[in-house]
């Protein structure tokens, strides 16, 4: 009888719990984001987000069996789920063409971008961080600076096209030479075709491909003593003129992913 008694409490004591911090968290929303009418109508009438969808970023953000995997795509696919919109996977570009496609309005937003200076100027990011990542520096197994990206002055280091590391590396490292690629697994095939010194990308992506491809001539070290490139938290991405999205959606529905 007393154990059912326990049973029975301490049920009522988690339900009143998880009831507390959610409406902690919904009304903190409310608190801090007003909807005017004219962005309630926007909502209801644009109910579809169409969102980037990587052709290659295993294993967070990628296309497997023709459909949209990993970490991020299931984030997205819960936070629709929580917020109650739809998604438009859209494949096929690259990641330059994914962002032209955010700033023209033509994507809704971008599901995983880091935060940079230059980037702020054109996007508004979700307060809520959808993934961290350490940064690596990916070089053959002989080479002498692994994991010292100031040791490269002079060299040649490989980076997808328009990642945050080439806005990092020309800004702080102007003395390094860029070979951009179109992603991180060209990035590694620059490396092992002698073509680049290093990469500079996801440790975890470079680990990915290193495992898949069975690579044993090179391998990813994390940046973890650079206090440029120790890690990249990624956030949802929109369009400045598209804050609602934010507002109504990403923020308060991504915030209650977190605390749950």
């Amino acid at each position: 009888m007393r154990y059912f008694l326990s049973t029975k409490i301490n049920g009522y004591f988690l339900f009143f719990l998880l009831f507390f911090l959610s409406c902690k968290v919904a009304s903190a929303y409310d608190e801090n984001i007003t909807l005017n009418q004219e962005e309630l109508d926007y909502i209801r009438d644009n109910p579809i987000i169409r969102v980037q969808v990587a052709n290659d970023w295993a294993p967070f953000n990628y296309i497997k069996k023709e459909k949209a995997s990993g970490y991020v795509n299931d984030y997205m696919r819960l936070l629709a789920d929580r917020a109650g919109f739809k998604l438009d996977f859209v494949e096929g570009k690259t990641w330059p063409e994914y962002m032209e496609m955010l700033a023209n309005n033509e994507l809704e937003c971008i599901s995983n971008m880091t935060v940079t200076e230059k980037r702020k100027e054109n996007y508004l990011f979700s307060r809520n961080v959808v993934m961290d990542v350490f940064n690596g520096l990916l070089t053959k197994n002989d080479e002498q600076q692994q994991g010292n990206i100031e040791t490269f002055q002079n060299r040649v280091i490989a980076v997808a096209r328009g990642y945050s590391q080439q806005e990092l590396l020309t800004t702080y490292y102007p003395d390094i030479k860029l070979l951009l690629t179109d992603n991180l697994l060209d990035a590694i095939r620059e490396v092992i075709a002698g073509r680049a010194d290093a990469a500079l990308g996801a440790h975890s992506v470079f680990s990915y491909y290193i495992n898949k491809y069975l690579l044993t001539d090179v391998r990813s070290t994390p940046l973890i003593a650079n206090n440029l490139f120790p890690s990249a938290p990624h956030y949802i991405a929109v369009n400045l003129k598209n804050k609602v999205y934010c507002h109504h959606y990403f923020d308060p529905y991504s915030g209650l992913l977190t605390e749950h």
